[in-house]
């Protein structure tokens, strides 16, 4: 008879029984060994579906250097900074932001129109760049012309019927990993919120990624109403234009709706 299993009167082994200070009795170790082992193999399973189901991170880059930038700058509705590559004398838009959930229409507010130099720190994904100005005050100081830029320059797009997401440009753009989806709905609401230029994101005919920037019917910051749907799957309607090389989008509460 095995050592430590309990007896009868008679001698006859009896059930197995767990008692706390003898070993564990072997019907119960052989069952234990079943129910981890099938315990972990469920659990990777489910770790690895979970996995395969949330979206790329992307290639979004938040560059752990300072970068100054120059160019001319437009506060309204959102700052951007159309910068002067000076490699190729050639300009493109970078949107501006503070650091945090912040926006930075009120510290460039008085430098609308003007040319600047800032610095901080650049996000970027596919086409779209993002300049995170420093906190010291130095960080954006207006300097004389030194190149011609011209007026704004816009043109229409007409009216178009999308399928995407509302994003908020700075987390999408490298500032979290992903930066998109319903599981980031309540930071891209506050980001949005805070300031945060907030994009469209949408898929063309052929599947190249489109982004646009979200105005008011009237060109003015993105319709407040639509902060319920942020985040999430929808159909937006509304008149696109490009405003110094910067796709916009026009839209309201009645023209997004949920698929």
């Amino acid at each position: 008879m095995p050592e430590n299993t309990p007896t009868s009167g008679d001698g006859q082994a009896k059930d197995d029984l767990y008692v706390g200070y003898l070993p564990l009795p072997k019907t119960f170790r052989n069952a234990l060994i079943v129910a981890v082992s099938v315990t972990v193999a469920a659990t990777l399973a489910a770790a690895a579906v979970v996995a395969a189901s949330h979206k790329p991170a992307g290639n979004a880059v938040w560059e752990d250097q300072t970068s100054a930038l120059s160019g001319r700058l437009m506060v309204n509705p959102y700052p951007i900074l159309i910068a002067i590559d000076p490699a190729t004398g050639t300009s493109r838009p970078v949107l501006v932001v503070n650091s945090g959930k912040h926006g930075a229409e009120s510290r460039l507010s008085e430098l609308n129109g003007r040319t600047v130099t800032l610095q901080g720190t650049l996000l970027r994904r596919a086409n779209q760049v993002m300049l995170e100005l420093d906190d010291a005050t130095d960080a954006v100081v207006e300097t004389k012309p030194d190149s011609v830029l011209g007026p704004q320059e816009s043109r229409k797009l007409g009216n178009l019927t999308l399928t995407g997401e509302i994003l908020d440009s700075k987390c999408y753009l490298g500032a979290m990993k992903p930066g998109q989806g319903k599981a980031h709905k309540g930071c891209a609401t506050l980001c949005i919120r805070g300031g945060i230029p907030p994009l469209f994101m949408a898929a063309d005919n052929s599947g190249q990624l489109q982004y646009y920037l979200i105005v008011d019917q009237d060109g003015h910051t993105m319709d407040a109403e639509l902060q319920s749907l942020i985040g999430e799957p929808v159909i937006a309607q509304g008149e696109a234009e490009v405003v110094d090389g910067m796709n916009r989008i026009r839209l309201s509460r009645t023209s997004v709706r949920r698929p």
